[in-house]
């Protein structure tokens, strides 16, 4: 995954980037609130060992965000094939670049990408209680399909529900 938008950078990730990551999101309690698995106070190793088992399989696509102006890594895509017309994706920004139109920017740089590419759908997760991602996905034209009541725990142990979203690219007209 090599992207360019007008403020960003999305490189295919390599290990390397791991600790600008950490630096960055990986200590971030309100970034991890809603990402599964995400711990408030693991090191190094356990965010290494995080972000190289989770998303990892020959599947996935990964990228960091980097910042043009500064060089900054502030953020993480993955890409997951979920069967041969669909992916989902997990867009991940530093706190310190939310309210600023950087995950809406990537969400949109990257559903236009796969649009290219002819991919049929795109799909997104979120929590109930993530009224930012809720809002980034509807104005990047996703739409909720689906919900799952009390799937989702957040990082101070709230159970929120699961909210599917579909970015449909493709409409097939049946006759």
């Amino acid at each position: 995954m090599e992207l360019n938008t007008r403020r960003t950078l999305i490189k295919k990730f390599i290990p390397e980037y791991i600790p600008g990551m950490f630096e960055s999101w990986g200590q971030d309690a309100e970034v991890g609130r809603y990402l599964p698995g995400f711990k408030r106070d693991w090191n190094m190793d356990e965010f290494t060992h995080y972000l190289l088992n989770t998303y990892k399989d020959e599947y996935n696509d990964q990228g960091v965000i980097q910042e043009k102006d500064n060089n900054e890594i502030i953020g993480y895509v993955n890409m997951n094939q979920e069967d041969n017309r669909s992916k989902s994706i997990n867009v991940i920004i530093s706190s310190q670049y939310w309210g600023h139109g950087y995950g809406r920017e990537v969400l949109k740089a990257v559903a236009n990408s796969c649009k290219k590419a002819g991919l049929g759908s795109l799909y997104a997760t979120c929590d109930s209680h993530n009224e930012a991602a809720k809002h980034i996905l509807e104005d990047a034209d996703f739409e909720m399909i689906d919900s799952i009541p009390g799937d989702r725990k957040d990082i101070d142990g709230k159970t929120g529900d699961e909210l599917l979203y579909e970015l449909e690219m493709i409409r097939v007209k049946y006759e």
